[in-house]
């Protein structure tokens, strides 16, 4: 039980930074806090205070550290706010409430972790721990534990790396793990050792003692009062002796020693006024006084010790004592006062055993909300699992079909490219038999124009002749019937004209040549040309005009010349 007091001391010097017996200072500190103004300098005067009393006065610690809480949360100094909330913490685990520590260390380790105040939570982690080793939760306590040392040795810090390896060591030996215990003060040790810490050396040694064999773990106790006597420490000094007098009292039975020790270890806790230590060493001596006959001085001791436990409220001190005093007034027959203390002795008992049912409830309901949690968490894995899944699913998907489609865009640009290709072949090919189909026309027009000229020549020989024939003979009839032959050689001759045209009439439509014809004469001489035709074919043909003789119309003789033969013919 002392050793983990003293262990409580060194995290609250590491973190708040003063020690015991600064009272003048801090006296002064209270004295001139009216006249402070409300800013930083205030909040480290109030914690500065907290920290002297909480060994003397944990009441009045945990009102001056809510004081500073005040303060920091008007000034909105998030550092101020972690530190206000871990000495809070800490004068309730030193006035016997671990649950309430337990409380507000977890608000410091909650702001500390939101604003990413590392260099503070290795010591906050510490102080839970130590919250839940004095609510016998050691399972939480090495959590938190090992949470310290992490953080520690990640950021490097060695003096709290030192502490949180101590606190782990006490841990262990609390669970009866004396090896594992050994190793974590020996790491201790190292860093104290390398950096010549002699103001927490003693307290490691102490700690060995506990942890060692019978042939070196005096040495450790020595070596702890050598360095303490040597730099004044008084609270080791009051471990140490503690530990000495039980040495002397359980190993060695020198009873004279043991006592001797123990009565020094109660002037240093005096001293610091360290009500836990005090009511240790009473209840100490009070054993070793009923240990050698002495029982009126043995009640003397354990009643003051019960005093302290009560004062603390350390339950299994009290039931230890209740016990012890029963059985002091037992053996002395003063069944009253026996009597007294064994119901006060079954009513801690009973207590203690339904905290114990209560704790076993706790932890069923704690472990039967972690594997909820477990549960709920590898849900929510499962479910990150398959939206991942799910995502890379739609992700592939998705490049599949991008792909799927730039190869059918691929595959239509070759279509297309082809298809272009077919078609400037096609146009090439239609351009080569266009050229071919003009070059044959070309031919075509040349071979017509050369056999059209080839007959014009002997049209326009027979035309002459005709006309000489007219003029000599004398027969009216043989007269019209040459003139009909001649008319039609002359159409003969303009058709053959025509045909050598042709390439005029490729270009486009041919123009008009319009004249000023009289129509009933054309039409009569058209008509009387094909009489020699109609009667060859015994053909009867009547002319029947309803035009006038002297009308005149606008044509091209030779196209209505044309369109009439046609239509006779």
């Amino acid at each position: 039980m002392i050793k983990f007091y003293f262990h409580i001391i060194l995290l609250l010097l590491l973190f708040a930074g003063n020690a015991p017996g600064q009272s003048n200072s801090v006296d002064s500190l209270i004295s001139n806090l009216d006249t402070m103004p409300d800013d930083t300098l205030k909040v480290s005067a109030l914690l500065t205070i907290s920290g002297d009393l909480r060994m003397t006065n944990a009441e009045k610690a945990i009102a001056f550290a809510k004081k500073s809480l005040s303060l920091s949360q008007k000034l909105n100094h998030t550092r101020s706010k972690i530190k206000s909330y871990y000495m809070i913490a800490a004068g309730f685990i030193t006035g016997g409430q671990s649950d309430s520590c337990v409380y507000y260390a977890k608000k410091a380790e909650n702001l500390a972790e939101k604003s990413d105040e590392i260099s503070l939570l290795g010591n906050i982690y510490n102080l839970i721990g130590a919250g839940y080793r004095s609510m016998s939760d050691i399972k939480n306590a090495i959590k938190y534990g090992y949470k310290s040392v992490k953080l520690l040795e990640q950021i490097q810090d060695s003096i709290s790396l030192s502490y949180a390896y101590n606190n782990l060591g006490n841990l262990y030996w609390d669970k009866n793990d004396s090896l594992n215990a050994r190793k974590y003060y020996l790491k201790a040790l190292d860093i104290l050792e390398a950096n010549k810490d002699s103001l927490n050396l003693p307290n490691t040694y102490s700690n060995l003692y506990l942890v060692s064999n019978d042939s070196i773990r005096l040495d450790y106790l020595m070596k702890a009062k050598e360095i303490a006597v040597k730099t004044g420490n008084i609270s080791d000094l009051a471990y140490i002796y503690t530990n000495l007098g039980s040495h002397y009292f359980n190993d060695s039975t020198d009873y004279t020693k043991a006592l001797q020790y123990y009565r020094k270890g109660l002037v240093y806790a005096r001293k610091v006024g360290d009500i836990y230590s005090m009511g240790q060493l009473y209840s100490n001596i009070g054993d070793l006084m009923n240990k050698t006959g002495k029982k009126d001085s043995s009640i003397i001791y354990i009643e003051k010790a019960l005093k302290y436990s009560n004062e603390v409220f350390d339950a299994r001190e009290i039931q230890d004592e209740y016990f012890t005093l029963y059985e002091l007034f037992r053996s002395l027959n003063n069944s009253d006062s026996a009597l007294h203390y064994l119901e006060k002795y079954n009513i801690i008992k009973d207590s203690l055993y339904n905290q114990e049912i209560l704790a076993q409830i706790e932890d069923a309901n704690a472990k039967y909300e972690t594997e909820k949690k477990e549960a709920e968490i590898a849900k929510h894995k499962l479910k990150i699992a398959l939206d991942k899944k799910k995502r890379y699913q739609i992700i592939f998907g998705a490049l599949l079909l991008l792909m799927i489609l730039t190869l059918i865009y691929q595959w239509y640009i070759f279509k297309q490219k082809r298809k272009n290709k077919e078609i400037e072949l096609a146009l090439k090919l239609k351009e080569i038999e266009s050229e071919k189909l003009k070059e044959l026309n070309e031919a075509k027009s040349g071979f017509f124009a050369n056999i059209t000229h080839e007959f014009k020549t002997p049209l326009t020989l027979i035309s002459g002749p005709l006309q000489d024939a007219i003029e000599t003979i004398k027969s009216s009839k043989t007269r019209e019937l040459l003139k009909i032959a001649l008319s039609n050689s002359q159409k003969l001759l303009k058709l053959v004209n025509e045909i050598l045209n042709l390439s005029t009439l490729e270009e486009g439509s041919p123009k008009l040549q319009n004249t000023q014809v009289c129509l009933n004469k054309l039409l009569n001489r058209i008509f009387n040309s094909y009489q020699s035709f109609a009667k060859v074919r015994q053909i009867k043909m009547k002319s029947d005009f309803k035009i006038d003789s002297d009308i005149n119309i606008l044509i091209d003789q030779g196209k209505l010349e044309k369109i009439i033969d046609n239509l006779l013919s």
